[in-house]
């Protein structure tokens, strides 16, 4: 179990709710996520979701399989926003 979020963890949940919400996620799907995202910083878990990836794009594809960089991995794929995994094309979205 983690301890209380202090105020840079805080921030950090609200960041990633309101990213998850402008990737279209439901409000309650969102929190969870960044709670479970949470647990994940505490853990030191090194694997990401895609909804974390400035790769992600708008419509829900990730752009270095829409550009032909990831191999084996079709053009069209529209990878599981939430799933943690590792992935050598992640790199955080960060707060503008």
């Amino acid at each position: 179990m983690r301890p209380a979020l202090n105020d840079k963890q805080i921030h950090r949940m609200a960041w990633r709710i309101g990213r998850f919400r402008r990737l279209g996620m439901p409000e309650d799907r969102a929190e969870k996520l960044a709670d479970r995202l949470a647990d994940r910083d505490h853990d030191r878990d090194d694997r990401r979701v895609c909804a974390e990836c400035v790769n992600l794009a708008q419509d829900g594809s990730c752009m270095p399989a829409r550009q032909g960089r990831m191999r084996n991995v079709s053009r069209r794929f529209e990878p599981v926003q939430d799933l943690l995994q590792r992935c050598d094309h992640f790199d955080f979205a960060k707060p503008a």
